[in-house]
C-alpha cells in the first residue's frame, strides 16, 4: 500500500486495516514534535518500503497535513449555534407567558378592587343619607 506524503491521522485509522502489517505508527521523537503545530500531535509512520513520514493529529478547529488550516467556525460550531438558538426561543417564550400571567393577574386584581370599591362606595352613600 502507498501511504501518501502527507495525510492526517484520520486517514491511517481509516486505511489502516487494509495494510498487510508492513508500517506502524508511532510518536514522534522529542526533536521531531514540532512538526506539527497549533498544539498538534505528531506521529511517525514507519514503512518497510518507504522512508519515514510524518503525520499530525489537529486539535479541534485544525486540519491540514501540520494543522495549519483553521477550520471555519461556521462548520465547527454550527451544532452549538442551533442549540443556542432553541435555548433562546424557549427562553423568549418563556418570558413572554410570564409577562402574560402577570398581565393577567393585575387585571383580575384591578377588577376586584373596583367591583369592592364601588361597594364600599356604595355603603358609604346609603350611610350618609
Amino acid at each position: 500500500m502507498q501511504i501518501p506524503k502527507h495525510i492526517t491521522i484520520e486517514d491511517i485509522t481509516a486505511t489502516s486495516t487494509s495494510t498487510t502489517g508492513t508500517s506502524h505508527l508511532v510518536k514522534c521523537a522529542e526533536k521531531e514534535k514540532t512538526f506539527c503545530v497549533n498544539g498538534g500531535e505528531c506521529f511517525m509512520v514507519k514503512d518497510l518500503s518507504n522512508p519515514s513520514r510524518y503525520l499530525c493529529k489537529c486539535q479541534p478547529g485544525f486540519t491540514g497535513a501540520r494543522c495549519t488550516e483553521n477550520v471555519p467556525m461556521k462548520v465547527q460550531n454550527q451544532e452549538k449555534a442551533e442549540e443556542l438558538y432553541q435555548k433562546r426561543v424557549l427562553t423568549i417564550t418563556g418570558i413572554c407567558i410570564a409577562l402574560l400571567v402577570v398581565g393577567i393577574m393585575c387585571v383580575v386584581a384591578y377588577c376586584k378592587t373596583k367591583k369592592q370599591r364601588k361597594k364600599l362606595h356604595d355603603r358609604l352613600r346609603q350611610s350618609l343619607r
